[in-house]
């Protein structure tokens, strides 16, 4: 398995779960030195990115682009896949699309779904909701798969959205979307909140996992809390898993400590499960 770390090129702040905020010429370095060779990117959108200095940027420091994450649309722009304005909708797919057209330049990344698909609450209803999120589902994916990129749909926690929590969720949702490039993508902090037993919810999700966030139970750096990381990735392996796990915690202290710490505690955890 790959590991990876989170950066933006937007300041969100420390209690934000990008570890690596700023500019990318000065973030890449410090990512590199602090043991990772793989980066997920979180960007607005992939349009306004200057693509060959950014893949030259990451040439110059040895890193690989793992997953493009795109919560900065829905955060910032206060775009959503499901909302009842088609306008918005239409704004929606088109940025996901940018986003799986600039995955495409890459070997491995993947694009992550999360709160980019909206919240039931901001709809007129629950049958509206799913109705408009399933018809620009579908139209990314159809996107995905003309490209060869694999979209990953985020499962949340409760507090932070009303849709998709459970590995079981995602299953079904998966089934309404039948693809090879649609895939769940699971999280530790998530998790640690929605599962009763991590093991058996990971190796339910089985092959279907196409991506991993990690961060320790308190959402920190790996190895600050209580998440029992050894079980998880020793079921990972057993659903035949062998991408990456991709450091998504709040920077505390600091981002170089929490990468740092990290990239060390999965090195060790790792080792000692053979799966490095």
């Amino acid at each position: 398995m790959r590991t990876a770390v989170t950066a933006t090129p937007t300041v969100t702040g420390i209690s934000s779960p990008f570890v690596f905020q700023g500019s990318f010429r000065t973030t890449f370095p410090l990512i590199r030195r602090c043991g990772f060779r793989n980066v997920e990117l979180h960007l607005r959108d992939s349009s306004l990115i200057d693509q060959q200095n950014l893949h030259q940027l990451l040439d110059e420091n040895g890193l690989d682009v793992s997953s493009i994450g795109t919560g900065e649309a829905y955060s910032i722009d206060h775009l959503s896949l499901s909302n009842d304005d088609s306008q918005i909708r239409a704004l929606a797919v088109e940025r996901v699309k940018g986003h799986i057209l600039h995955a495409a330049t890459y070997p491995h990344a993947v694009v992550i779904i999360g709160l980019l698909r909206g919240n039931i609450r901001d709809c007129t209803s629950k049958v509206s909701f799913e109705r408009h999120l399933l018809t620009s589902m579908e139209q990314c994916v159809e996107t995905a798969a003309e490209h060869q990129v694999t979209l990953v749909i985020e499962l949340i926690n409760r507090y932070e959205t009303d849709y998709l929590n459970t590995v079981q969720e995602g299953l079904e949702f998966l089934k309404r979307i039948p693809s090879p490039f649609l895939k769940l993508h699971l999280d530790t902090f998530h998790m640690n909140i929605e599962e009763s037993n991590i093991e058996d919810s990971v190796l339910q999700a089985g092959k279907e996992i196409g991506h991993v966030h990690v961060a320790d139970s308190d959402r920190w750096y790996v190895g600050h809390g209580h998440f029992p990381f050894i079980p998880f990735i020793d079921a990972l392996e057993k659903t035949g898993y062998t991408e990456t796990l991709s450091l998504e915690c709040i920077s505390k202290p600091d981002p170089c400590i929490c990468a740092t710490q990290s990239a060390h505690n999965l090195m060790v955890l790792l080792n000692r499960l053979g799966k490095n």
